[in-house]
């Protein structure tokens, strides 16, 4: 028999900044696929991810950081085959969010302001030096 290891946090999507198009489709994907969807905006730049994902131990952030504007969305909770399931049912839905990324035991501790920046790195250098991929 095989055993299977649980993943301790509930399934769940972290919207940032996303347009009415976006939410309306992540809506219906997060409902269809029994996953709480949580939308902010980007004046939450100074929360910590664990906190945004509603993690135990995470406390509101002392002081405010200037707003984010970019669009990202962060997957907590979500194992390897729910993921591939649901990048594969956006591409589909030709909903195009470019910034995205997994919650990880080292980015869980990061304000949303770093994981955006370390995020718009990454796309960057995976579209060739290009800003808008």
């Amino acid at each position: 028999m095989k055993s299977r290891i649980r993943n301790p946090f509930p399934k769940r999507l972290l919207g940032i900044n996303l347009t009415d198009e976006h939410k309306d489709a992540l809506s219906e994907i997060a409902e269809s696929e029994s996953i709480e969807l949580v939308l902010h905006g980007g004046d939450m730049a100074g929360e910590q991810i664990g906190f945004l994902c509603g993690f135990g131990g995470f406390q509101p952030a002392a002081k405010r950081e200037d707003k984010i504007t970019e669009e990202c969305l962060v997957f907590a909770g979500i194992d390897g085959n729910d993921l591939n399931r649901l990048l594969k049912t956006l591409r589909e839905k030709e909903v195009k969010i470019d910034l995205k990324a997994m919650v990880t035991a080292t980015n869980q501790s990061w304000s949303l302001a770093e994981l955006v920046t370390e995020l718009k790195k990454e796309h960057e250098y995976m579209n060739g030096g290009r800003k808008n991929g």
